[in-house]
């Protein structure tokens, strides 16, 4: 029996969990040969399959329960990049309210250290979304999202004012729709190959800007169908803009919201954390409070 481990050695990589299923069954296979199939019937479920894997011909159970075969098999019968895309335009929740509190960290060179506070005041159905960032001493921004529909995002900038003693949000690189993903629901040009990010499996999907002065490379982690990593391309460029990167998240009230995201911009870095949140939902005992946003919400339907 030395020789189906050897083959499963070379066809099956030992971190694989179809590597440890393969060893212990050639293990079980050598001691006990009475015990193979039922064994294996526990864990794929069919005789037929058991039988299979447990013949001389170790190759087809390689084949058809590998990793890469797996996944491509995954491929062919997964849902298209449309399909694909407007389940992650359309997040699962219940209506809820949320206030995020937080600091800005932003270094760029031959600069010093700068530190900026920042909020996000939102309230979210599963229609649409509202949001408020503030940012520094006086900067406001206002977005309305819708979740379906043509013209889904509509940006007011400027609610607040600006200062001398701080800069303007986009010159650290983070655009405030950028906390709302607005990107994602940017015209959809074409899907690229799946890529990885930290570790997780993503769809990678090009997406355009409304004014096609830019294009984002957006990397959907297929499991949990958030954005993990954008990249940004001036149109007709191949360097890339910027780059962001969503690095934490936090469960409050059964509903996970991020906590640290962080972006790289031609002039430097920043990133963002969120430390003081909260997270509601919208219940007849709760409603949204009349002061969520700190300005007048000045978006018409």
């Amino acid at each position: 029996m030395d020789e189906p481990v050897s083959n499963c050695k070379t066809w099956v990589k030992k971190e694989t969990h179809w590597w440890a299923l393969v060893k212990r069954t050639c293990k079980i296979n050598s001691m006990y040969p009475n015990y193979k199939t039922n064994r294996i019937l526990k864990i794929a479920g069919r005789a037929d399959m058991a039988q299979w894997i447990l013949s001389a011909f170790g190759i087809t159970f390689l084949v058809v329960f590998s990793p890469v075969a797996y996944a491509g098999k995954a491929a062919d019968t997964r849902e298209s990049a449309e399909t694909f895309l407007e389940t992650v335009r359309r997040p699962p929740v219940q209506e809820c309210w949320a206030k995020l509190n937080g600091m800005i960290k932003y270094r760029a060179k031959g600069i010093r250290t700068q530190n900026f506070p920042i909020g996000l005041r939102a309230s979210l159905n599963d229609e649409r979304l509202l949001a408020e960032v503030l940012f520094a001493d006086n900067q406001a921004f206002h977005i309305k999202q819708y979740f379906s529909g043509s013209a889904r995002v509509k940006k007011v900038a400027g609610v607040g004012t600006v200062t001398s003693n701080s800069p303007h949000l986009g010159e650290l690189g983070l655009n405030a729709e950028d906390l709302t993903l607005s990107f994602l629901y940017w015209d959809f040009v074409k899907e690229l190959p799946t890529a990885r990010v930290r570790g997780q499996r993503c769809r990678v999907l090009k997406m355009l800007s409304p004014d096609e002065s830019e294009y984002a490379i957006v990397s959907v982690s297929t499991k949990y169908h958030f954005p993990l990593q954008v990249l940004w391309y001036r149109s007709g460029a191949s360097d890339v803009h910027r780059k962001l990167e969503f690095t934490g998240f936090k469960k409050i009230n059964d509903m996970w919201v991020m906590t640290e995201l962080r972006v790289r911009g031609i002039s430097g870095k920043s990133v963002v954390t969120f430390t003081d949140n909260i997270v509601e939902p919208v219940t007849p005992e709760s409603a949204v409070p009349e002061d969520l946003f700190v300005n007048d919400f000045s978006i018409d339907e």
